[in-house]
């Protein structure tokens, strides 16, 4: 009985551990995006996954810059929350596909997504890994050699690119001056 009550006091413990590292940013769009989703609900979620990629984008700035991962949980964190607003299903693919297109800044590489269909990872060479990439609804598919990965689309505008599957989400920036 001892060790039940130890075992449940130590997960209540960890529960309101995790749920009190959630990022004030998250807190704050969050109740936001609570209020106003009724009025227009695709609208709102793309502000509410807008508002939230903006702070990761300046995480992954700051990483790019001095390789701090000083906010790597909260990144995270606001990454696992802007999994659960996926884009439409039957979003559209033509404007997704032009707005992949063009220069994008991960956290650790540089892209060119070209406008048919092939990406290459910068600086370009022949030794750059590079391969093809295909937005169906929001799915997002990439392959490269004979690798083909599949993603859902969060976001994807002029300024982010955020995708994730079942084990991850990533973001990727909009070179500046070239969207």
């Amino acid at each position: 009985m001892l060790r039940l009550i130890f075992s449940t006091v130590a997960v209540l413990t960890l529960a309101t551990g995790l749920m009190a590292k959630e990022p004030k940013e998250i807190t704050a769009a969050k109740k936001e995006y609570d209020q106003t989703k009724a009025k227009d609900p695709e609208g709102e979620r793309e502000h509410y996954a807008n508002a939230l990629a903006k702070i990761v984008a300046k995480y992954t700035q700051e990483f790019r810059d001095t390789g701090s991962r000083e906010h790597g949980e909260e990144m995270q964190a606001i990454l696992a929350e802007l999994k659960k607003y996926p884009a439409p299903k039957d979003a559209d693919s033509k404007k997704l596909s032009a707005l992949m297109t063009g220069e994008w800044h991960s956290t650790r590489h540089e892209f060119l997504y070209k406008k048919n269909g092939t990406y290459v990872m910068l600086p370009e060479d022949k030794e750059s890994p590079r391969g093809k990439w295909h937005i169906e609804g929001n799915q997002f598919s990439q392959t490269e050699g004979d690798v083909d990965a599949h993603y859902t689309i969060v976001l994807l505008n002029a300024d982010y690119f955020v995708y994730g599957d079942k084990d991850a989400e990533f973001i990727m920036l909009k070179a500046k001056g070239k969207k």
